[in-house]
């Protein structure tokens, strides 16, 4: 008896071992690109000094990639941290990103994205991705020109609220 109770531990890992490798594997889901979304700054904006920061408001459409409608979102775009200032009428191109069976409904893309710098990136990287703070499975990808603002070593975040959908 005392030689199978010092075996514990050692059953015991076995059986955790069973576990893990008896779960099932979560298969990633195949992503695609849903579509493009053109977003037109305002004019001018709101600055900050400390830290330093940049808001704008903005107009965006989504153009779906496959058949579907566009869909107008309207929003903000903050900039804080060091880096290029947002200048003079700015339009971003983002390829949105999800998975490859996502239904484009009204307002999916309706959420707050977040994108950080990297200092060691090279120039324009930084922020060229965002990530869907409420839904993750929706990423937008900058596809903006070469001369687009450099995000250096600032974090960048975009709301979206949906402004309209074609009936």
């Amino acid at each position: 008896m005392i030689g199978l109770w010092n075996c514990r531990p050692l059953l015991l890992s076995f059986g955790l071992i069973g576990l893990v490798a008896g779960a099932p594997v979560q298969a990633q889901t195949p992503r695609s690109n849903l579509g493009t979304l053109t977003c037109t700054l305002a004019q001018d904006g709101e600055t900050k000094q400390m830290p330093p920061s940049e808001e704008r408001a903005m107009r965006c459409v989504f153009r779906p990639t496959e058949s579907g409608v566009e869909m107008t979102y309207s929003g903000t775009i903050r900039k804080v941290g060091a880096g290029q200032q947002l200048e003079g009428k700015l339009v971003m191109i983002w390829v949105v990103q999800g998975p490859k069976d996502v239904k484009l409904e009204p307002g999916l893309f309706a959420q707050t994205y977040v994108g950080g710098g990297d200092p060691s990136s090279s120039k324009g990287a930084a922020a060229s991705s965002l990530m869907g703070e409420e839904n993750k499975d929706i990423t937008l990808h900058a596809e903006t020109a070469p001369g687009a603002p450099d995000a250096g070593r600032s974090i960048m975040t975009m709301e979206l609220k949906v402004q309209s959908v074609p009936a």
